[in-house]
């Protein structure tokens, strides 16, 4: 017991240290866009981090960039850079990045910026190839809220897959209902942040024509988890998710399944 709650103090203190960073960082943003320096900030996330790093990443213009764009949980290895005059700059080190970053930062900014000049009639997901797009995190957010309000698609999904229907309904509500992460800056649980690879593999489990192995590491991934949860109380989602991932690693497949969509496309 004395162990577990030195470890939710550390947690704690780690956060309040980088919150303190943050703070300083969106202080000195503010200050350029004040002074007219229109910047581009973009965060990357390693994909083998958390759902709500993977939520933020992205490009933004500073003006517009969501409030938490710089804050950082402990262990986190997301990296955020910001476009200035200067170049390509690390948000958190004040680091220039060399050239060949810079180019392969740039790359990645154009490829954001042209992904979301898409022009999307229906929220579908179908056509969107950049998972931390801003086409693909309004589908997110809007399938999100969809599946919250379906009725059938835990039994077609069981169907598809050979599985009880009680599973997939508790995966169901473990990812997209119940408040199921705890958020160690708030002190409090919430639910998932939107992810767009989930969303789309949720979508095609009970709405496609086919689905592919990426949507099957998922609902493989979270049972596990939650089986991890239930049988060691006192183990926290974050641990949970980082064992499950050693077996089935959802994050490492959708990173291969959206590069070899960008590939493939690019070849045609």
């Amino acid at each position: 017991m004395k162990n577990k709650s030195r470890e939710i103090l550390q947690r704690a203190l780690t956060n309040i240290s980088q919150s303190e960073v943050d703070d300083a960082v969106q202080e000195n943003i503010s200050f350029r866009s004040e002074t007219g320096l229109k910047n581009k900030i973009i965060r990357e996330s390693s994909g083998h981090c958390c759902a709500w790093c993977d939520s933020l990443a992205g490009v933004y213009d500073a003006d517009d960039a969501p409030e938490d764009i710089y804050r950082r949980h402990d262990n986190c290895t997301c990296t955020v850079y910001f476009k200035s005059e200067k170049g390509y700059e690390d948000v958190h080190s004040k680091k220039i990045i060399n050239k060949d970053l810079g180019k392969r930062i740039e790359e990645r900014l154009i490829s954001y910026e042209s992904n979301d000049k898409i022009s999307v009639t229906k929220v579908s997901g179908a056509r969107i190839i950049y998972e931390n797009s801003k086409n693909a995190k309004k589908f997110a957010k809007s399938y999100y809220e969809e599946i919250r309000h379906k009725s059938t698609d835990a039994s077609k999904i069981a169907k598809r897959l050979g599985m009880e229907e009680s599973q997939i309904k508790e995966i169901k509500n473990y990812l997209f209902i119940d408040k199921s992460a705890f958020d160690y800056d708030l002190g409090i649980n919430r639910r998932f942040y939107e992810d767009f690879a989930i969303a789309q593999s949720w979508q095609r489990l009970c709405e496609g024509k086919e689905y592919y192995y990426l949507d099957e590491i998922l609902i493989k991934h979270e049972k596990l988890e939650i089986e991890l949860l239930k049988s060691n109380p006192g183990m926290s989602q974050l641990e949970a998710h980082n064992q499950a991932s050693k077996v089935y690693d959802y994050g490492l497949e959708a990173n291969k399944f959206y590069d070899n969509l960008r590939k493939s496309k690019k070849n045609k």
